[in-house]
């Protein structure tokens, strides 16, 4: 059975857009290679993730992130087994939400309505993330330290 693991953090305030790109790049590469897939939202210096795959995988790919001094603040928010996976073509969809017309968040929202009782935990965080660019909080773990990738 696949994982999923959502999170939030904080991008450092010198990441520039090439830093992005190559962050892209090369979790792209990876995420083909370990059958992870998954996206990313960039809004207002904050991101948030959703990463699915085998467990060991994506777990594997979450202690990388979290040791990626790029970003900071990050938090989990969901850490759970995957009835099925959102984004299966892509190894890492990439949305700036702050530059992205509402019809590509509606259709990643969309997209995602189809995962049962968790839909809810993270439909609500995508929409909060989406219109105020701020990570929404979760009392039960913190970490310390467009396109689709197709």
């Amino acid at each position: 059975m696949d994982f999923w693991i959502l999170y939030t953090s904080l991008a450092k305030s010198d990441l520039s857009e090439a830093d992005l790109k190559s962050i892209l790049e090369e979790a792209r590469s990876t995420n083909q290679k370990l059958e992870i897939t998954g996206i990313l939202l960039k809004r207002n210096g904050y991101f948030i993730q959703l990463l699915e795959g085998p467990v060991s995988h994506v777990k594997k790919v979450y202690a990388k992130i979290i040791a990626d001094k790029r970003h900071s603040n990050i938090q989990l928010l969901l850490e759970s087994a995957a009835p099925q996976r959102i984004f299966p073509g892509w190894h890492m969809g990439f949305v700036d939400a702050a530059n992205t017309d509402t019809d590509l968040l509606v259709s990643v929202k969309s997209a995602m309505e189809s995962m049962g009782d968790l839909k809810e935990r993270v439909l609500s965080a995508l929409q909060v993330f989406s219109d105020v660019g701020l990570p929404p909080t979760h009392p039960q773990k913190t970490a310390s330290s467009a396109d689709s990738g197709r």
